[in-house]
């Protein structure tokens, strides 16, 4: 399993919505190959509470980032340790 989180991306950046400036032909094929995520709901408007609870599945009040210039703490476990410890090879 590939997870990729952008920033800042708005659906009509990408060329699988119509837009035709060529530049996410590679990041648009795994949903033209039918891995398209229709609905997707951000857990916060501010980038840094968003990305840990992207990689815990916890609101930005329970991992300790419910602003910008927090760093997640290191005992909150994320989507990669998950993986990890039912044994799959993580990165």
């Amino acid at each position: 399993m590939i997870v990729v989180l952008t920033d800042q991306q708005r659906w009509d950046t990408t060329d699988v919505y119509a837009n035709r400036a060529g530049a996410t032909s590679e990041f648009g094929r795994p949903a033209h190959e039918g891995g398209l995520v229709q609905h997707a709901i951000t857990p916060d408007p501010v980038c840094a509470p968003a990305r840990p609870s992207l990689r815990t599945g916890l609101y930005p009040t329970a991992t300790g980032v419910f602003r910008n210039g927090l760093p997640l703490p290191r005992d909150v476990p994320s989507l990669a340790e998950v993986f990890d410890a039912a044994g799959h090879a993580t990165g």
